[in-house]
């Protein structure tokens, strides 16, 4: 996925540092500025949410810092309340005629119960949404205004951040000569031997050089290809069983603890081993489990437990910063970002029959005990103990004379 002949789609809201045209040339002093503003947003953000009970509510951008990550990477706020609204309007409707409707209009429909999908799952994530919404002395611009500019501001952190790390893991396990630069992805996409194989669909053999040198080239398009390589444990997936091994990749699971619990965290994970990536053991300190409490998901109150859209969203985020796109884009060398994040969503979301709810299903509890091992475990182990007290409690109880 080269620079040449790129498509650009900008996500609405403000512009973040990762949104910046390649073009333009920052001013050093601005540069220091925005960033002394950006540390001091961050810092605020820690301490908002991490004080104690008496502490002031989140601001408004702080709390938009959630949308991008647990609700949705594209889609504007606008967006999500007109599909409310539009829900509300169609609710009554009966829809006999599902059956024959076209192939775009079933897709159209998807689109719409997604985004309205997104809407719920904003009001359960920022509950004081739907109060500023009943509320009419709210001034609606400004506050979805805010919003966006906090859920645009941690996607443009979360993208630079992962953009450095990436290079990072890959210069350590490859040691690549030139080594990938952590301050830009010029040096990264197809034409990189390393980047170009995790990008490649599974479809694909990437040692062929006949197949190599056509998707360089551009001869084979592999623009509507989701199922990459770089999702698969060791980068190996089966085209005729494409579930088997999809999103458990150890490169996506240290990009997801990078985001959701902290850069440190991604150390935790080992080599893969068939199943997926493999935590490695280790004795967790008493500071360890302070910083735990801090953490990027605590703070959105995710309660241990991995989410769909937040796996999906880790995806794109991977995805993306191993091309050399210049800065964050929708559709890249043809390359949807925005269809593929909607199809991981989907595949969580929207599975086609029982066997397939399972699997999503137990993917997802996969995931929450690769990233959450400590918090599935207490509660589990609890839970256990406490049921075998009360039963043996109770049984005593009834062989107590009366």
């Amino acid at each position: 996925m080269s620079s040449e002949s790129s498509q650009t789609f900008r996500t609405q809201g403000v512009i973040g540092e990762e949104d910046q045209p390649p073009h333009t040339q920052p001013d050093p002093g601005a540069e220091i500025a925005r960033l002394k503003r950006r540390l001091a947003a961050s810092q605020e953000e820690v301490k908002e949410l991490t004080q104690g009970k008496t502490k002031k509510p989140p601001t408004i951008v702080t709390m938009g810092r959630a949308i991008r990550r647990l609700v949705s990477l594209y889609e504007s706020l606008d967006d999500l309340l007109q599909a409310a609204d539009d829900h509300a309007t169609n609710e009554n409707d009966e829809d006999d005629e599902t059956e024959l409707l076209t192939e775009e209009a079933l897709e159209k429909q998807q689109e719409s119960e997604s985004r309205f999908a997104a809407f719920k799952i904003l009001i359960q994530v920022l509950p004081s949404v739907g109060k500023a919404i009943e509320d009419p002395a709210t001034d609606m611009d400004m506050y979805l205004t805010q919003l966006q500019k906090g859920a645009n501001d941690a996607r443009s952190d979360d993208v630079r951040r992962i953009k450095e790390e990436i290079a990072l893991w890959l210069n350590l396990a490859y040691a690549p000569n030139p080594p990938l630069n952590t301050k830009c992805r010029s040096n990264r996409g197809m034409q990189n031997d390393i980047t170009g194989r995790l990008l490649c669909p599974i479809e694909y053999d990437w040692d062929d050089e006949l197949v190599r040198n056509g998707i360089r080239a551009g001869t084979i398009n592999i623009s509507e290809e989701y199922f990459l390589r770089c999702f698969y444990p060791y980068g190996i997936g089966d085209p005729d069983n494409v579930e088997k091994g999809f999103l458990r990749s150890g490169l996506l699971v240290k990009t997801y603890s990078n985001i959701f619990i902290s850069p440190s965290s991604s150390d935790s994970f080992s080599d893969e081993d068939e199943n997926g990536a493999a935590r490695k053991q280790q004795r967790i300190t008493n500071s360890q489990k302070k910083a735990t409490k801090c953490n990027v998901a605590n703070i959105l109150g995710m309660d241990g437990r991995v989410t769909p859209r937040s796996i999906a969203y880790a995806a794109v985020l991977l995805a993306f910063n191993l091309t050399d796109a210049g800065y964050w884009m929708e559709v890249y060398n043809l390359f949807n970002f925005r269809a593929l994040y909607a199809l991981i969503v989907d595949f969580f979301e929207s599975p086609c029959g029982p066997a397939a709810k399972r699997r999503s299903q137990n993917l997802l509890k996969w995931w929450s005990t690769q990233i959450f091992p400590h918090h599935n475990g207490a509660t589990t182990n609890s839970r256990k103990s406490r049921n075998k007290l009360l039963a043996q409690r109770a049984a005593r109880e009834e062989s107590v004379p009366l």
